[in-house]
Order: structure tokens, then sequence, then C-alpha cells
């Protein structure tokens, strides 16, 4: 049975600068847990979650009533990470471990710069198709990294044919929230998204196409979104459009044109060859998307429904109706996604079963891989 661990690195017995009680941080968990465990119940998953703090304090009892603890959630087979500053002690407490790193090249950078602390895992998975190759741009810290593509449960996400005045549409932060530069080749570069979405203020000027912003903006930030709007620009809030998974599958389907959007500048100059799962989703609901390039990718199509660039816009063909029915190209790209996720899976399997290193040997625990997911 799969275990989900949540793991908090506020102190829930003391007040800080963003809460003034303590009270108040214990009630945010809460409401946080009791929206998580309604999302999770349709898959069977709401009794399998687990909370511990980062810190090792004992939570209070309020947070964690109707939830596991740590000693239920290393039951697990499997850890599955993505929070790369997991304690050592609570990853080695597990019977098998592995790490996906889902901010290619920049995780290396910040591991190799002391500035992030992984600890040991058996296997190390990462969504960037560079990561780990020869001729990377940035180092492989001294690891083995698996590739594997963000997967998109397809039956979620049909193709859908929108309404013809529909706009071209994207989801996206507008502040890095990791500190907004990063340290390449000697040099401090900004990494913010609202940097590269202001180099394309101008494009509503330059095309027909209705173009829309989903934005995840600070109250600081209402002037850059006024010059936006005076632009030619729809911007909505990320929480008007993202609150709920229905919510942001149904905006991303209600697109006529697709996706439009920038990246990262980080992922541009690591060429990291990632595409995000936002991206993803609009291709498998027959959305065709234009997005900025990094890197060439070894399976997906750069072509009808897929185009990648870092110039001028460029509105793809796929815009017209006939997107309903998916593209030779972009069919190719779902059947190697399906492959991407058996990948995944085979990987987890041999993991499980000790042959991710030579001579490993490992007996399960019990017949069937049970793995436990952190965020």
């Amino acid at each position: 049975m799969t275990h989900i661990l949540l793991t908090y690195w506020r102190k829930l017995l003391e007040p800080d600068a963003l809460v003034e009680r303590a009270s108040d941080l214990a009630d945010e968990v809460q409401a946080n847990v009791a929206t998580l465990k309604r999302r999770l119940e349709r898959y069977g998953l709401a009794e399998r979650l687990a909370l511990h703090s980062c810190s090792g304090e004992a939570l209070p009892g309020e947070v964690t009533k109707g939830c596991l603890d740590l000693e239920a959630a290393t039951e697990a087979d499997l850890l599955l990470n993505l929070r790369y500053s997991l304690p050592g002690e609570v990853v080695g407490r597990f019977q098998r471990s592995a790490l996906l790193d889902i901010d290619p090249g920049l995780l290396q950078l910040w591991m190799s710069q002391r500035l992030v602390s992984v600890p040991q895992h058996d296997l190390y998975f990462t969504i960037g198709e560079t990561v780990g190759q020869q001729g990377t741009l940035f180092p492989d810290v001294g690891l083995k990294w698996h590739y594997t593509p963000p997967p998109v449960y397809l039956p979620e996400w049909p193709p859908v044919q929108a309404d013809s005045m529909a706009p071209y549409t994207t989801v996206s932060h507008w502040w890095d929230g990791t500190g907004g530069s990063v340290e390449f080749q000697g040099e401090l570069r900004h990494n913010e998204k609202r940097a590269a979405f202001l180099d394309y203020a101008d494009l509503p000027l330059r095309t027909s196409s209705p173009l829309e912003l989903a934005l995840c903006l600070a109250p600081g930030d209402e002037e850059e979104a006024r010059l936006l709007e005076e632009r030619g620009w729809n911007i909505r809030h990320t929480w008007t459009v993202s609150a709920g998974p229905e919510q942001y599958r149904a905006y991303i389907q209600r697109s006529r044109g697709g996706e439009f959007s920038v990246v990262k500048p980080s992922s541009v100059w690591l060429d990291n060859a990632w595409i995000s799962d936002r991206t993803l989703c609009y291709l498998t609901s027959a959305k065709p998307a234009v997005v900025q390039h990094t890197g060439f990718s070894r399976f997906l199509p750069d072509s009808e429904g897929l185009s990648c660039g870092s110039g001028t816009w460029k509105k793809p063909d796929g815009c017209s109706p006939r997107w309903s029915q998916i593209t030779s190209d972009t069919a190719g790209w779902l059947a190697n996604l399906q492959r991407s996720t058996l990948m995944l899976r085979k990987s987890l399997d041999d993991c499980w079963n000790g042959r991710w290193h030579e001579g490993a040997t490992f007996e399960p625990r019990k017949p069937g891989v049970t793995p436990c997911v952190t965020d």
C-alpha cells in the first residue's frame, strides 16, 4: 500500500515572521491536510498520509490527528523523494530510496556549490534529458542520473476542442522563489520567469491571436501587470484558474490556441532539454504549444504541434479545430510518453528488487512495490 509523507520545516510550536501565533500555523497545517485528504480520497490514499517535522520535533496532537507517523511510513518498500533537503536520518530509515530531481541542472549546481545537501539515495531520477550526459554544461556531482519524462495520466487529459475565441494561455509563477539568481560559469545570473515574460511584453501587438497569462502575482506586482495589459495581454491570477486539479485541467483544455510560455532562464542557458508537465498536459489535450527551447530532445518532436524556439513569435499551424484530431507527430510522442511511464515503473521495480547496483541483494517485505512519496 502506498504511503505519502509530508514534512514540515517551520516550527509548529513557536510563532515566526509569517504567523503571529503558533496556533495560527497549526490551524493552517490542519486546513492544508484536510484539503489534501479530500484530493486523495478518490485514489484511496486519504488514510495513507503521514506527517513528520524536518526538525525532529514532536508535532502537536491536533495537527497529526487522523494521520500516520514516520514509523508507519517507513514500512514502505521504497521512498520516492521529491524533497532534496529531507534529512539523511529520515531517508536512511527506509529500506530503499530514490530521489526525483525536478530542477534539472539547477539541483546539480546547488549541490556542487554546497547550497543544497542531498543525502545518499539508492537511485537518482531526473526530468532533464541532458543531466549526467557527456558534454553537459553542469556537473553530475558524481552521481548516475536516470532520465524520466514527467508522466501524464492520459485518461484524465483527453483531447478537447475549445471555443473558437479562446486565447493562448499558460499558468506560471512570476518570481523564482529560490533566491532569484544562480551562479553559473563564474557569474551571477538572474533566473526569474518575470524577466523572460517581459521580453515578450509587446507580443500581442504583433499577432491577432488572443494571449492570456495566469500568473502568481504578489501585491507589489500591479504595475507590471498593468504594463502587460496595456500591451494587449489578458492577465489573471493563478488562484482563479488553478485552485484545484479539476479547475486547472478545465482552464488548460478551454485554451483554443494552446500554450504560449517562457521558461526559467536557467533552463535555456543550462541546455537541460527539459519540458514542463504543464506543457505536456496541453499536448495531451490536443493543444499546440509554443515554448522556449531548452535543448534538443531525443524523443519529443520539434515540428507541428510543438514549436520550440527563442526568437520571434510564430503561430503554429495547429491552431485550427482540426487539432481535435491529434497529429501523427504528437500521436508518436504520446506513445513515447506511455513508454517512459513504463520505463520509470521498471526502474523502480529494479530498485525494489535490488538490481539498482551490481551485487545488491534485497528481499521485498511483501509482494508488489510499496512506495512512499515525499513532498
